[in-house]
């Protein structure tokens, strides 16, 4: 699930930068400060997207708030003038609630880690257990 989270969210982070980038330019061009701010709120948002995927696999909970705050700046921009934010705004909602899963999904798999590492501990011990004890056998004296 983090895996295609952070897939998922670079390869629209791209296309969201663009754009956000393409807006930002064009309300510059043709004097709309509004619009302008707004692509820039975009680009702020695919930065957030860019961070929330560099933190998805180690550190879900940090993710999913960088992608809720990105939400956040993304609805404040469509509000602007840049309409589509509000089509990433759901994707930044997305992305936070799979981060959300992501949380559960990691705490799952850190807990059979550690109960696979305590296993191997006590093999090991076992083994070591065992070694010591077949050494210290007295060995039959033949006459």
């Amino acid at each position: 699930m983090r895996l295609a989270i952070l897939i998922v969210s670079l390869v629209l982070m791209f296309v969201l930068g663009i754009q956000a980038l393409a807006v930002m330019a064009g309300g510059s061009i043709g004097d709309d400060q509004d619009l302008a701010g707004a692509g820039a709120l975009g680009v702020f948002a695919a930065l957030l997207w860019l961070i929330g995927a560099a933190f998805v696999l180690a550190k879900p909970k940090a993710s999913m708030w960088l992608y809720a705050v990105a939400g956040l700046f993304c609805i404040l921009g469509a509000t602007s003038g840049f309409s589509d934010l509000y089509i990433w705004a759901f994707f930044s909602a997305l992305f936070a609630l799979a981060s959300w899963r992501g949380i559960k999904e990691k705490a799952s798999n850190d807990e059979d880690d550690r109960a696979r590492y305590r296993a191997d501990v006590a093999q090991a011990a076992t083994d070591v257990l065992a070694t010591q004890a077949a050494s210290q056998t007295p060995k039959p004296q033949g006459t």
